[in-house]
């Protein structure tokens, strides 16, 4: 009795998810395709986790930066959001993000 690798696969499938409704009732049971990614990606790389992501790394929130904005507001707490933004080379929205993340100040 030969078996093709289409047939094996989708009782595979289908056991992985009987599987699942057994083990997380209740819970929205993965489709198919989902299983054989998770399965082709841990055969790739050894884990289902995700891959690191790509694109520009942020580094206006760094430790440095968010030691040189509370610096700066303690010098001279009156400065507007735009000009402390602009004398210290970030964003508006970089600023406003380590005045109100870190620094729990709220301009």
């Amino acid at each position: 009795m030969s078996t093709s690798h289409e047939s094996l696969y989708s009782s595979s499938v289908v056991l992985a998810q009987c599987e699942f409704r057994r083990r997380f009732p209740g819970r929205p049971t993965p489709n198919g395709q989902t299983l054989l990614r998770l399965v082709a990606r841990l055969e790739e790389t050894g884990t289902t986790r995700d891959a690191s992501r790509r694109g520009r790394s942020r580094n206006s929130r760094s430790a440095e930066n968010i030691a040189v904005v509370a610096d700066d507001v303690e010098m001279d707490p009156g400065t507007s959001t735009q000009r402390r933004a602009t004398k210290l080379g970030l964003s508006t929205r970089s600023l406003r993000q380590i005045l109100v993340k870190y620094l729990k100040m709220f301009p």
